[in-house]
């Protein structure tokens, strides 16, 4: 909805895509409070590496009726904390 909202209201500056925009931010900054919580080494970087894995499965679910994509962000995700926790 929030990805849409953005598409549809390109202008930065409109309202619309303003509230958009500070959701992400908003998803953005838990990831990386998480990360940072879990003893990251390089929390801004595994932070944006699931939200995009987030977004990615989001995307696939909605637009490719892909029902099986959150459990390979999670797959995924478990690639990248482990790495990021050595």
């Amino acid at each position: 909805m929030f990805i849409n909202a953005a598409a549809e209201y390109g202008d930065c500056s409109h309202p619309i895509h303003a509230v958009a925009a500070e959701h992400k931010r908003l998803l953005t900054g838990f990831v990386l409070d998480l990360a940072t919580s879990a003893g990251a080494a390089d929390a801004d970087r595994l932070a944006r590496q699931l939200y995009i894995l987030i977004e990615g499965a989001i995307v696939a679910t909605q637009v490719c009726s892909r029902t099986d994509a959150a459990a390979d962000a999670r797959d995924a995700a478990a690639v990248l904390i482990a790495a990021a926790l050595d």
